[in-house]
């Protein structure tokens, strides 16, 4: 159009769509920038969510780990005390065996001349 109007020596027509064609192209590339910088927003946001997802995917397993060490190291520990009380049960049974053998003896040493 304003080719037309410059062929045609209407310069008033000429600067006027000279304007509106300069207005509509810096609108649509202003339309333009945004939907780029919204895509490269979404973008950065879209990453941004799955990172987390992944920490906290990954902070999920490491304080399951932990929850397992724990009742691991509980576990070993319990098997231990009883562990060290059965046997502290079979040294004091052993003993009293023992004691038991002795006064026998002791007995039947101090008793030996009744039966004869």
């Amino acid at each position: 159009m304003a080719e037309i109007a410059h062929g045609s020596g209407n310069q008033a027509e000429e600067l006027k769509y000279l304007n509106t064609y300069l207005h509509l192209k810096d609108s649509l590339d202003n339309i333009r920038d945004q939907e780029k910088f919204q895509k490269v927003s979404w973008q950065w946001e879209a990453e941004k969510y799955q990172q987390n997802l992944e920490n906290a995917e990954l902070k999920r397993k490491q304080i399951n780990q932990t929850y397992f060490y724990v009742v691991v190291f509980f576990v070993l520990l319990f098997v231990i005390i009883l562990l060290l009380v059965n046997r502290s049960k079979n040294k004091y049974s052993l003993k009293i065996q023992n004691l038991k053998r002795n006064s026998c003896n002791c007995l039947m040493r101090s008793n030996w001349w009744i039966k004869s």
